[in-house]
Order: structure tokens, then C-alpha cells, then sequence
């Protein structure tokens, strides 16, 4: 049996070298599969900030950015849009990131999660990141209502479809729901959620009339010590995040590193997840001459962004820090830390999949 958790570590680590070496070999690559979504959330930076003409990505250019992906070494792609759930090819797309040595992983709305394909996202995807953005009454006035209790229920049906699955709760932060996060996180670890990963909203009107530092380290700083591992930030990106708040800025950014790229439904490849820095697109030529091109540029960032505390940005400065064994330590104590082990190899080859 293959354990595909180990190859995945490998691959991480060697990528991290290739890094350290100065060349442009991002960790993570966002595929966003689909502008399509059912719903219409407040804080969606997708819709916020970036423009496109193509609603789903054409099947050819899907598997061919599943291939330059996997040539250029990156060792995990998360695959979004818009509601990942909606694109008519996205088990196909997962199955082949997965033959290839990269780690698929699903961040969904959940309202499509059903009992029927349940079983399904959870075979094909190593992790399945569920948003909830707080209780009710706050989640449905940012998503719309009925979305608190379609996800809920979507995190209940991916646990039952498998109880080793890896099911996140991702949790976009802001003013209007600090104050509830440990109540809020409890109530995720009751219903069977694996973890809750904790992201500021990046939108600027989301931060203005900002409680005061004080009232963020009260809801934020005692996070890790009430609820540890399940929180997968660590207190580094808390003590960052709590800054963001106070604030509106931080000093990161780290697009022209190439740490994390996007590739929109067009085939558009961007050197931030979050904001449009376009320099190339995979359905032209391949992926590594528009990294190469990318890294030459030194991209300056952009003009009305401030910085980022997410999580991908401040863990490279972490992992890359040191001499190269402590980088490969880093690498492989982050991936243990924050992508639990899969349980076994599954397949669904002789499965009917969903259409």
C-alpha cells in the first residue's frame, strides 16, 4: 500500500529546497475550476477582486494545468472557485492531481454536500475545507441564510461518509464575529469537524470601526491554549492576525517569492490567491517559463494591499529560515502540524462517480 501522506511530505520538502536554491517552485497552487457559486458571500475576494469572461474551465485546460502543476513540482493545489461542487469534471481533476503526486484539497461552501457525493469528495480529496464564518445569525447575514446549517451539515455528512476524513472548518475573521470564536469553536469540535483554520478578511471595509487590540487578544490570544492542535494556526499567525485587526496591515507579502500561485477558469496564472497580478496564461505555454518569468520580475505588490497575514505567506518565511537541514526539518514539521496523515489510500476508479 502506498502511503500517499509520506510521498506528499517528500514532495513538499524537496520543493522547499528547490526554493532555497532561488527558483521560482511555489508550495501551493489555487485552481480556481469555476466562477459559477450558489451563493453571493460578503467577504468573497474571488468576485471582489478579480475580473473574467470564462464560467467553467475547460476540461483540456483543466488536465493540462493538473500536468504543469505536478511538472513543476508543486506539492499541493486546492481547487475553489466560485462553488468547486458546481464544476461538472472536478472528481476527474482531483483524481488526476492525485496520480501525479499532488495533494488535492477541496474548499467548498458545503450547500451542494450531499448523501449521495459525500462519499465521493472525501475519496477524492486528502482534506475538505467546509467555510463557516460563526453562528448563525453572523454566517447567514455574510453567506446568506441557510448556509449556516448547509454546512453544518455538510461537515456532519463528510465525517459519517468517512469518520478518518480530514473535514476543516475555515473561518474568515473580521470585527463582527471575534468576539464569538470560542464559543463558535466549540461548537465545531461538537459536531466532529477534524479542525478550524482561522483567516483574516482581507477586504478593507471588513476592519474599519475595528474592536481595540485589547478586546482582539481576548478573543484571539487564548485560542491555542483552550482548543491546541485543533486550531491549525499557530500563535505566531494569531499574534500576526490579532495585528491585522488593530491595524489594517501587516508587513507581509511575499507574492514575488511565488509562494502560493493561482490559475483562474481562463487559464490566467497569478502570483497571488487573493489579488490579480497576472503575468502569463497555462492554456498558452507552460507553466514553468511564466514562473520563470514571474520570479525575473520581482513583482513590487499591489497598490491598495497592504500586506497579508494568511497562513501560506507567513509559514514559508518559517520554513525557509535556517540552514538547508533546518529547512527540511521546518518543512516536515509544518506538514505534520497542519495536514494530518490520510488513514489509507483510497481509489474510486471502479466507482460511479456523480455527474
Amino acid at each position: 500500500m502506498i502511503n500517499r501522506s509520506a510521498v506528499y511530505a517528500v514532495r513538499f520538502a524537496l520543493q522547499a529546497l528547490r526554493r532555497r536554491k532561488a527558483r521560482p517552485a511555489p508550495l501551493f497552487a489555487s485552481l480556481f475550476v469555476t466562477s459559477r457559486c450558489n451563493l453571493r458571500c460578503k467577504s468573497c475576494f474571488f468576485y471582489r477582486n478579480f475580473s473574467f469572461q470564462v464560467i467553467d474551465m475547460d476540461f483540456d485546460l483543466a488536465v493540462r494545468c493538473c500536468e504543469q502543476v505536478a511538472e513543476c513540482g508543486v506539492p499541493i493545489s486546492f481547487l475553489g472557485g466560485g462553488e468547486p461542487l458546481l464544476y461538472p469534471h472536478l472528481f476527474s481533476i482531483a483524481q488526476r492531481l492525485k496520480r501525479r503526486g499532488v495533494m488535492p484539497v477541496l474548499f467548498t461552501n458545503g450547500m451542494l454536500v450531499s448523501h449521495e457525493n459525500s462519499r465521493f469528495v472525501v475519496k477524492h480529496f486528502s482534506h475538505v475545507f467546509v467555510s463557516i464564518d460563526g453562528d448563525r445569525e453572523v454566517n447567514d447575514l455574510r453567506r446568506g441564510a441557510g448556509s449556516y446549517e448547509g454546512a453544518i451539515q455538510a461537515v456532519r455528512l463528510l465525517k459519517k461518509a468517512d469518520r478518518d476524513a480530514k473535514v476543516f472548518v475555515r473561518c474568515t475573521v473580521d470585527k463582527n464575529n471575534v468576539s464569538g470564536l470560542i464559543r463558535f469553536i466549540g461548537d465545531m469540535k461538537r459536531i466532529g469537524a477534524t479542525g478550524v483554520s482561522l483567516q483574516p478578511d482581507c477586504h478593507h471595509e471588513a476592519v474599519l470601526n475595528r474592536p481595540d487590540r485589547s478586546n482582539n487578544e481576548i478573543a484571539l490570544g487564548g485560542l491555542k491554549a483552550r482548543f491546541g492542535t485543533f486550531i491549525l494556526e499557530d500563535e505566531a499567525q494569531i499574534e500576526l492576525m490579532i495585528q491585522y485587526l488593530e491595524t489594517g496591515r501587516t508587513p507581509l507579502c511575499d507574492a514575488d517569492k511565488l509562494a502560493h500561485i493561482s490559475i483562474l477558469p481562463d487559464g490566467t496564472v497569478s502570483a497571488c490567491c487573493f489579488y490579480p497580478l497576472p503575468l502569463g496564461n497555462v492554456g498558452e505555454e507552460e507553466l514553468q517559463p511564466i514562473l520563470n518569468r514571474m520570479y525575473a520580475v520581482k513583482l513590487a505588490g499591489i497598490g491598495d494591499c497592504h500586506g497579508c497575514c494568511r497562513a501560506d505567506f507567513f509559514m514559508t518565511r518559517m520554513i525557509e529560515s535556517g540552514p538547508w537541514r533546518q529547512l527540511v526539518h521546518n518543512a516536515l514539521s509544518y506538514w505534520k502540524k497542519a495536514w494530518p496523515r490520510e488513514s489509507k489510500l483510497r481509489t474510486v476508479d471502479s466507482e460511479k462517480q456523480p455527474s
